[in-house]
């Protein structure tokens, strides 16, 4: 069986993405061991996550999301912006204002043929745990200020995997984590080193992450405006139109996308291989 796809990313977080729908039908044990064989950085395409776009004469684009370990996943920002500008050049949309489901739920966003920026959903403000701050913007992310210059990544990463399974977000199925160290002298910028739950490691950039980031900068700042995230990958924009203290909204992410190619793979060759 042919599986026709299309490798993108934004700021180097990378997605599958296909509008071939049959895997969808699959059983779930079945579709998230192909999913997660797929996303494999050695054995398949490799990704951080895998996207399904289904376009349909008359209703807006939907998109189904799974983490790279094949089970669904939650919202995706840089996700939504790369499905966004697969269904652009593929002429599922046009470019100007337009709605889309990402699962259930319905966002809005600005595409244009060089830059597409999504409408996230308001945030409300988490007061700070003594963990470190901790919001959710579609998905839930911890933000914890540190000195980069004096981490290595293997201490991060045993820090990230106790902070990620830690029983204060387990209700939740754990949490994202971002070590983020801010800019000398512009406290609307940032660094960031983001590690995702459903990657298990971290990621080159993160969109929802970024927002959260975003939200905390403003939360100190009190005040909204344009914050700039730096990740590994590049550079991301979250505009915040609107604070208060407990709730933002008029919330805009935006960043680079970038095709990197498609292809297609005989999925039975490949599971048998």
């Amino acid at each position: 069986m042919k599986f026709n796809f299309s490798k993108y990313h934004g700021a180097g977080n990378d997605f599958i993405l296909s509008n071939d729908l049959f895997l969808l039908n699959e059983g779930e044990s079945e579709r998230e061991k192909i999913i997660n064989l797929l996303c494999d950085r050695r054995l398949g395409i490799g990704a951080d996550g895998f996207m399904f776009l289904e376009n349909k004469a008359g209703k807006e684009l939907k998109v189904y999301f799974y983490n790279s370990d094949g089970k669904r996943g939650s919202l995706c920002g840089n996700g939504s912006r790369c499905a966004l500008t697969f269904a652009l050049k593929s002429g599922f949309i046009n470019t100007g204002s337009i709605d889309f489901y990402f699962w259930e739920t319905k966002f809005s966003a600005g595409c244009e043929t060089d830059k597409v920026k999504i409408k996230m959903k308001d945030i409300h403000l988490k007061q700070s745990t003594e963990l470190g701050f901790f919001t959710d913007t579609g998905s839930p992310h911890l933000i914890v200020e540190i000195d980069l210059s004096q981490s290595t990544k293997d201490t991060l990463l045993k820090e990230a995997l106790y902070l990620r399974h830690h029983p204060l977000f387990k209700k939740g199925g754990g949490t994202n984590v971002n070590f983020i160290e801010l800019h000398p002298n512009d406290m609307s910028k940032c660094s960031v080193f983001t590690f995702e739950r459903g990657v298990e490691d971290f990621t080159y950039a993160c969109g929802t992450g970024a927002v959260a980031i975003a939200a905390y900068l403003a939360w100190k700042r009190k005040s909204g405006g344009v914050y700039t995230i730096i990740s590994k990958g590049g550079t991301l924009e979250v505009e915040i139109g609107n604070y208060s203290e407990i709730l933002l909204s008029d919330v805009w992410l935006s960043g680079p996308v970038q095709k990197v190619y498609e292809g297609k793979v005989d999925l039975e060759d490949f599971l048998t291989s």
